[in-house]
């Protein structure tokens, strides 16, 4: 069996500690736009792309056809 560990970048660090701590005090999934803001970035595409990776990689998922909708699979905490 072949294992390949997933480094994820600071950046995709920051957006799952983000979600979760968004998620506990919330009761809901940040938007986009939260996201971006506390990347303090401006552009919604490239928030847009490390969300995709962090899906590609197994670590958030979304509802489809719903706002608000990451869903945490796993933490880079249990790496």
């Amino acid at each position: 069996i072949l294992i390949i560990k997933i480094m994820l970048k600071p950046t995709e660090i920051k957006i799952l500690d983000f979600i979760k701590e968004y998620q506990q005090k919330n009761k809901q999934s940040p938007t986009y736009k939260e996201i971006t803001k506390v990347l303090n970035k401006t552009s919604l595409a490239n928030t847009r792309r490390y969300l995709l990776d962090l899906k590609e990689n197994g670590y958030i998922d979304f509802i489809s056809a719903s706002n608000r909708s990451i869903i945490i699979l796993k933490s880079h905490e249990n790496d």
